[in-house]
């Protein structure tokens, strides 16, 4: 667990100024690529939880809890099973106290991909207007598309063009992220 600590309070050192520090915990490489597009801040680290072992992520998540001017947030899918019933879960699983530090993303990271995406480019792909995203998962996301466009570019392009106001009409779990995150300063 030291390592853990040391390895934060030297990003910390290195950085070398008196904000805030923020550590975003994210499941995968699609959700960590949506998070670099949408916070941008020298005092952000993104990491990526899927392949931690849980006793490793609750030791990361107690070192942050320790240090000055630090503070985390883990985002999880809702899969299908509730927001309610996921966030209690990750609470219960990874031994976080405050459940606001949780964000539950409805219903995968690939329906805000989607909510963000205007209409004149949905119609370059090929998809008709889509109003509500909350349910698209990865595979119906996907699905969307043609074969040939099922990759990694298609998601950095759907990123350039991102429209974050119309994300929050089409996902409401987009639109509580956005409105809980929009006054931090990063």
């Amino acid at each position: 667990m030291m390592r853990f600590v040391y390895q934060i309070y030297m990003s910390i050192i290195c950085w070398g100024d008196d904000s805030m520090f923020f550590f975003l915990f994210v499941e995968g490489k699609d959700d960590e690529r949506f998070m670099q597009k949408y916070f941008q801040g020298e005092n952000i680290k993104i990491i990526k939880y899927s392949t931690m072992k849980t006793c490793k992520l609750i030791d990361y998540l107690n070192s942050i809890k320790r240090m000055p001017d630090c503070d985390f947030h883990v985002f999880v899918d809702e899969d299908g099973k509730g927001v309610e019933k996921v966030k209690k879960e990750y609470k219960d699983r990874l031994k976080i106290e405050e459940i606001c530090r949780i964000t539950v993303v409805k219903y995968e990271i690939e329906s805000w991909y989607l909510a963000g995406m205007s209409s004149e480019n949905m119609s370059k792909y090929g998809m008709k207007d889509i109003l509500k995203t909350d349910v698209i998962n990865k595979e119906g996301f996907w699905r969307l598309f043609k074969e040939k466009e099922r990759n990694i570019n298609t998601l950095i392009n759907i990123l350039k063009d991102y429209d974050c106001n119309l994300a929050k009409k089409r996902n409401s779990s987009f639109s509580d992220f956005h409105s809980n995150f929009e006054s931090l300063d990063f």
